[in-house]
């Protein structure tokens, strides 16, 4: 079955969403790696807040069901692995565009 690359938020509260990514990322990303144009890592700083990143990935992904989140520990930290179909790479670009470090 193919997802829908929709978003049910009305455009308002896509918005605020977006923002409030936006500024959560700033806060918690050390580094990114782009692994390939639909997959992005995103290094957390060790004094991460995981819980803001979780609730709001939990909130992205019920509205938003195109995107995969995962939360990976790995021997260096934890990363946020987030995924889009190729449909959605524009997307993906748009919601981190402001986590480069």
């Amino acid at each position: 079955m193919k997802i829908p690359i929709a978003c049910t938020l009305e455009p308002s509260a896509a918005k605020s969403q977006l923002d409030e990514w936006h500024g959560v990322l700033s806060q918690v990303v050390d580094d990114s790696k782009r692994v390939s144009p639909n997959q992005l890592e995103l290094s957390l700083s060790p004094r991460a807040d995981v819980r803001s990143v979780i609730s709001l990935a939990q909130r992205e992904a019920a509205c938003c069901t195109f995107f995969s989140f995962a939360l990976e520990i790995r021997v260096d930290g934890l990363v946020l692995v987030v995924k889009v179909p190729n449909e959605a790479v524009e997307i993906l670009d748009h919601l981190v565009s402001s986590t480069a470090p």
